[in-house]
């Protein structure tokens, strides 16, 4: 299992995710309680009641901070996530980027009176620190 205590790269993760989330049964995943039992199971409401022996398909049962826990990770919502945080990765990418700017300057106090000369110089945006900062924390890999 990759997490990012192993030192992975964010790209990694979502990719091993992004390619578990895509082969499990699609959500919803819901959390529900047995009247009859008292446990608390979920059930993929995505499969259609009538298959498994006329119920829903039950995965797993625990207790209910778990199930509504587990239920709130189902792979559409995995799916979802990993696309957000794909988009915002991008976004960071481009801010993290320093910007070329001319300016234009003299070449002396005495030059004052002939045309100042363009020179191209590169300026951080104000978040392009914490923007690289991020990318250092997480960094992109291979992938």
């Amino acid at each position: 299992m990759t997490t990012l205590h192993d030192k992975q790269s964010l790209s990694t993760l979502l990719n091993d995710l992004e390619e578990k989330a895509k082969e499990a049964t699609p959500g919803p995943i819901e959390a529900r309680l047995n009247p009859e039992t008292g446990a608390w199971h979920l059930v993929h409401t995505s499969v259609p009641r009538g298959l498994n022996g006329g119920c829903y398909s039950h995965i797993l049962y625990c207790d209910k901070t778990d199930a509504e826990y587990i239920a709130a990770c189902s792979p559409d919502t995995v799916l979802a996530l990993i696309t957000v945080l794909r988009e915002a990765r991008e976004v960071i990418e481009k801010v993290a980027k320093p910007i070329q700017k001319t300016v234009y300057r003299y070449g002396s106090m005495s030059d004052r009176d002939d045309p100042p000369y363009p020179v191209t110089e590169t300026v951080d945006k104000d978040d392009a620190k914490e923007a690289r900062a991020f990318l250092a924390k997480y960094p992109k890999g291979d992938a």
